[in-house]
């Protein structure tokens, strides 16, 4: 089995004359999304004027399926959200979602904040059946600082996935964001 694939932080809406051209100008399998965000969703550099999940579930409508696991909430708007997405081939069956908490911040993240690592953060899972096997696709997003504060977030984070990754029992394609650098200690001393 061959598949072709894209892993992809969109930065919300920050790109989107760029990101929509480039998805109708290629064919893949499966795509895999951090930081798809709702109308008005205010953090950071995201100022998102859509809903980047539901206006690529109508772009992408013809050839894909969309799953999408919310990870946090912002004061800017009860209907914000920052969030993993997965479109994934119409011809693909859904066996299986899930969404793994491996970070929680309370209800809303203010919107105001200059520091985001206590963003929410989650792994989103979905089990396909493709040509009758059934492959496990996981996506997830680490903490994120300006800083070296972030390390332990990501630490956490990654002990987490780790952890859940040895349970998967069928093959797997992970990718994700993980906004680490070579001397991260979730790594495995070897």
């Amino acid at each position: 089995m061959t598949l072709s694939f894209l892993q992809l932080n969109i930065n919300a809406d920050n790109y989107w004359d760029k990101l929509i051209p480039f998805l109708a100008s290629h064919d893949f399998d499966v795509m895999q999304f951090q930081e798809l965000t709702g109308k008005e969703t205010l953090v950071g550099n995201i100022h998102s004027t859509r809903d980047t999940f539901n206006e690529l579930q109508k772009i992408l409508a013809e050839k894909y399926y969309g799953e999408l696991s919310i990870t946090q909430r912002f004061t800017s708007n009860p209907d914000s959200y920052i969030g993993n997405g997965i479109f994934y081939r119409k011809s693909f069956s859904l066996v299986e979602k899930q969404s793994i908490t491996i970070s929680e911040f309370e209800k809303f993240f203010p919107s105001d904040s200059k520091q985001f690592q206590r963003v929410g953060r989650a792994l989103l899972h979905l089990v396909l059946k493709i040509e009758e096997k059934e492959v496990s696709f996981i996506n997830t997003h680490f903490a994120w600082g300006e800083n070296n504060i972030e390390k332990p977030f990501q630490t956490e984070q990654g002990k987490t996935l780790i952890n859940y990754l040895k349970q998967v029992s069928h093959p797997f394609i992970f990718s994700a964001d993980l906004n680490l650098t070579p001397d991260s200690t979730i790594y495995p001393k070897t």
